[in-house]
């Protein structure tokens, strides 16, 4: 689905695919996903020069009709969430402010505030003006995101200090961080998480203006149909809008 519409496609993970179009996927172990950032880095480092690099888990179902039709390939991509999440650096606050256990595991907090004494300070600059205070840090997913050429030098800069990180703090962390204001981002609209009972009547909770589902197995042939069939619906939607993902390769 996605070869019809992107430059190129590359997947990644614990074993090799091959798909119609020829695309050869590559392998890479991470942690069962835990630290996928290491993914993103080899992705990018391999397939450079492309005017952006949008990723995915392998449980989103992203609804790329609407999504390339509404959001601006000169911004990066990240979810905030309505209200932004702020969580705190601090050890008294930070277990206070987030049902999430991983923020206090050793991919979490703790570990961020170590591998935070290795980062450039004109990004931690950044970050404190952005968050209100050094204490302060996003509290997101990364299920989905973008990433225009312009940023991927400060990405891998920043990113290789936070490896051990659990994947969502390290990326939007650094997605936040390599930002030079608000008006370097741009946050989806609409996702739908199926958590819980959700997951049983997934239907019942998406739409055409829905910007990408989580988590939905493929693996599972009634999701399969789903996801075809939302497809087609959106495609429909969208069919007079312009799509502004021409993401050609620059060499």
């Amino acid at each position: 689905t996605y070869e019809s519409v992107f430059t190129k496609v590359v997947f990644y993970g614990p074993g090799m695919l091959q798909n119609s179009s020829g695309v050869q996927p590559a392998a890479e172990g991470h942690n069962l996903g835990l630290h996928q950032q290491l993914t993103v880095l080899k992705a990018l480092r391999e397939n450079p020069d492309y005017d952006g690099y949008l990723w995915s888990g392998d449980d989103v179902w992203l609804n790329y009709p609407m999504v390339l039709s509404a959001m601006n390939f000169s911004r990066i991509w990240l979810y905030f969430g309505q209200p932004p999440r702020i969580n705190y650096l601090s050890e008294e606050k930070f277990l206070h402010n987030t049902p999430w256990l991983n923020w206090a595991g050793k991919h979490g907090i703790p570990a961020l505030r170590e591998q935070m004494k290795a980062i450039p300070q004109k990004y931690l600059r950044r970050w404190e003006h952005a968050l209100g205070g050094p204490d302060r840090v996003i509290s997101t997913t990364a299920d989905v995101n973008y990433l225009p050429r312009k940023y991927v030098e400060d990405f891998i800069a920043v990113c290789r200090h936070l490896t051990v990180l659990h994947c969502e703090i390290m990326i939007p962390v650094t997605l936040r961080l390599i930002a030079n204001n608000k008006e370097d981002l741009q946050y989806f609209m609409n996702p739908v998480y199926l958590w819980g009972d959700k997951r049983k009547t997934p239907d019942a909770f998406w739409k055409n203006t829905t910007s990408f589902l989580h988590p939905l197995k493929l693996s599972d042939v009634h999701m399969r149909q789903l996801y075809a069939k939302w497809l087609e619906q959106s495609k429909k939607q969208f069919a007079d809008i312009p799509l502004s993902y021409n993401l050609k390769c620059s060499k």
